[in-house]
């Protein structure tokens, strides 16, 4: 054995022994790092590169998030990256991505307030004689809400934008109103409220 390949398994052994000691002092060191970057979190997507990049910035010295990691004894390749990764995510908190849940929120939400503007239209085109659902249905099925649960929809969507229980305790207060309205007409006889 030459002393050249002695010097190399010394130094392997010692440059091992430097990567378990100070293990949690880097974990450590780059979730503050983390902290002061982004004090918001970071998306679990995003969390290695981020780390990484601090790690560079900062001058931390974590080899567990080189490219290339070092494997211990028993270990392959990339577990050092994971186990890291891993403690880092129990001391620094990071974000879900919630773009599309969001964006699904928001259209449902824009759905919503149009399917109350319906009813408020469907209200002024129907009454005395009609019934408002003729005019709210094809509209609705446009907007691609499914037929079988529209009248689901049209109580979310009262009780949110028009302040009613639901769509039929709001056609009727509206019924009451236009009856009202019309009663200080001369010859108008009251109809009772269909919708009781």
């Amino acid at each position: 054995m030459s002393s050249e390949y002695m010097r190399q398994i010394m130094e392997s052994i010692e440059m091992a022994q430097q990567i378990d000691e100070g293990y949690e002092e880097r974990v450590q060191a780059v979730a503050d790092a983390l902290s002061k970057e982004y004090p918001n979190g970071v998306l679990n997507k995003d969390l290695v590169d981020k780390a990484r990049e601090v790690n560079k910035k900062y001058n931390i010295g974590a080899v567990e998030l080189r490219g290339n990691a070092v494997a211990g004894k028993g270990q392959k390749t990339g577990d050092s990256l994971k186990d890291f990764i891993k403690d880092l995510k129990a001391i620094y908190k990071t974000r879900r991505d919630t773009t599309k849940t969001d964006s699904k929120r928001e259209r449902r939400n824009q759905a919503l307030e149009r399917l109350a503007y319906l009813v408020d239209e469907a209200i002024g085109m129907a009454f005395p004689d009609g019934d408002p659902f003729d005019y709210i249905a094809p509209r609705a099925r446009k907007m691609g809400i499914p037929m079988d649960s529209l009248l689901d929809w049209l109580n979310v969507a009262v009780k949110k934008h028009l302040g009613a229980k639901d769509y039929h305790s709001y056609l009727q207060t509206m019924w009451d109103q236009h009856d009202d309205t019309l009663s200080t007409m001369p010859g108008h006889q009251s109809r009772g409220n269909p919708w009781r």
